[in-house]
């Protein structure tokens, strides 16, 4: 019992110290039928970010160097980017080499995505039109920060949709040296915490009056012109008819944050998800948006994720976007949201299906759907009644009848101040469109070479 003060001590640096992540304290049960007169299990408080470490001077000059010797230099900012707190460094880095930004899901929104230099998320289901996919290809230089090159960002793997590094070279800061050369060979590795290595990196550019003139911005400026051309199209889409169309539901979305900064999206997978991430434009991170892991898209995750966001940002309007099956898998976290008066609100994306899956079943299985849509006696969709069982479990329930109301319904739940469900009928069409490439596709069509020679 002696030790349990330092075991746990123990088991929360690690935790969030060097790359963050989950530690296990195993106590048996014998122990913990143990009396004792203490009145906590730890004594120091830890936080992230507290030992922040850069590689030594003379490494950060021949980074400087390495980096001045190519003309289109692109950032990748990953989810590192936000952990370490690093936004401000990202878009110092931009400015003095006018660099354009992309990020992986993780990183989305670090940098400003209505910056001039924002060019979107890429990977599988980058930003669509895919030009933050076009810039990687076209760069001769990737400076990325803080990321793991996971399937869904690297388009699994496969050269020629996200990343060719037999043509661009590739410079990496990650915390982690675990990391190094782990999916791709870099040319320059840097260990560090990414907010302090960026700022040596940006103090030795500086030293040299190394700013890059506006004239370098033109290899860039056609796919940003493209992309604001896209989001425009994207803010006029139609609402649908008996059902809304999904990127209606995130067009509303998008419409009410830009209204009010104090809105956080905690978003589940599908639509919730990839749609966000492709079409959303984010600008105050690290509050305006969290997404579950990209590669093992948790479903079920933003429902208790944004019970405690909101315990721990109690200021912030929380609203969990979620689908059907993701809510239904977890909605034990309304009954907690209730029982604890934490008012968050629960967007039900309802398609009557596990509708990635069945898109795939859609696509390649000529509509023979299996375990995904949600059928009672027959052929009828079948779904419990979200706004009734949110009634009876005591918060409030909305059922949206048209897309002209979700707007006002949603401002409603979010100032109830109570826990509140919102029912979303939503059209299973259009898919999230794979901007990249996701071997899951070629495995299904019966072609799977890639998956053997993917590097």
């Amino acid at each position: 019992m002696e030790n349990i003060e330092r075991i746990m001590d123990r088991a929360f640096s690690i935790a969030l110290g060097g790359r963050p992540g989950v530690s296990l304290v195993d106590v048996p049960m014998d122990i913990f039928a143990l009396k004792t007169d203490k009145h906590s299990l730890y004594t120091t408080r830890h936080s992230l970010n507290e030992a922040r470490f850069a590689p030594d001077h003379e490494t950060i000059e021949r980074a400087v160097d390495f980096i001045l010797k190519h003309k289109k230099i692109l950032i990748l900012a990953g989810g590192g980017v936000r952990l370490s707190e690093a936004g401000r460094e990202i878009a110092d880095l931009s400015e003095a080499l006018n660099a354009p930004v992309v990020s992986t899901m993780g990183g989305k929104g670090t940098f400003p995505e209505h910056n001039e230099r924002a060019l979107g998320f890429l990977g599988g289901w980058g930003g669509n039109p895919p030009y933050a996919n076009r810039a990687s290809l076209e760069s001769d230089l990737i400076i990325a920060v803080g990321t793991r090159f996971g399937e869904v960002n690297s388009s699994s793997w496969i050269e020629g949709y996200t990343f060719d590094f037999s043509k661009t070279h590739l410079l990496r800061i990650d915390i982690d040296e675990k990391e190094r050369s782990k999916d791709y060979p870099e040319d320059m590795f840097l260990q560090g915490d990414a907010k302090t290595t960026l700022s040596e990196i940006i103090a030795e550019l500086k030293k040299r009056s190394a700013a890059r003139p506006a004239a370098n911005s033109s290899w860039y400026s056609e796919l940003r012109k493209g992309l604001d051309d896209y989001y425009r199209d994207f803010m006029n889409c139609e609402m649908g008819s008996d059902k809304i169309k999904p990127n209606y539901v995130i067009r509303v979305l998008q419409e009410l944050m830009d209204e009010d900064r104090s809105i956080s999206l905690i978003t589940d997978v599908g639509w919730s998800k990839n749609g966000i991430a492709q079409y959303f434009r984010i600008d105050d991170p690290p509050l305006n948006f969290i997404t579950p892991p990209g590669g093992l898209a948790t479903m079920g995750f933003a429902p208790g994720a944004a019970v405690g966001f909101k315990i721990g940002a109690p200021d912030r309007k929380v609203i969990a976007v979620v689908g059907d099956g993701g809510f239904s898998s977890a909605i034990s976290a309304l009954f907690t949201a209730v029982q604890y008066s934490i008012p968050v609100v629960f967007l039900v994306m309802n398609n009557w299906s596990f509708g990635t899956i069945q898109g795939l079943q859609r696509s390649y299985f000529d509509r023979k759907f299996i375990g995904t849509a949600f059928t009672g006696s027959g052929t009828d969709l079948y779904n419990p009644d979200f706004v009734k069982i949110a009634e009876a479990s005591g918060a409030l329930g909305f059922d949206v009848k048209n897309g002209s109301e979700l707007k006002a319904t949603v401002r409603k739940a979010l100032n109830g101040g109570r826990p509140a469900v919102i029912n979303v009928p939503t059209d299973l069409e259009p898919d999230v469109p794979i901007t990249g490439h996701w071997s899951i596709t070629d495995i299904y069509a019966g072609n799977v070479k890639y998956m053997f020679d993917r590097r």
